[in-house]
């Protein structure tokens, strides 16, 4: 990823839960747009975010 790219996309990511969206519906929207990765690549990419950014969404992807 670029410099600053893994923030901008953890703070778009927690702004999607803020806002309704699903872990799922987030993968989709990413993989829509940022089409150089796969599904299971922006999977990750949203759990690693949810885990750096905004935990308190950690039990939608499994977490404690």
């Amino acid at each position: 990823m670029p410099d600053g790219m893994a923030s901008q996309y953890a703070d778009i990511i927690c702004q999607g839960l803020d806002d309704g969206l699903s872990p799922m519906a987030l993968v989709r929207i990413a993989a829509n747009e940022l089409t150089q990765w796969d599904d299971d690549q922006h999977a990750f990419l949203v759990g690693a975010s949810i885990g750096a950014k905004c935990p308190e969404f950690s039990y939608l992807v499994g977490g404690a």
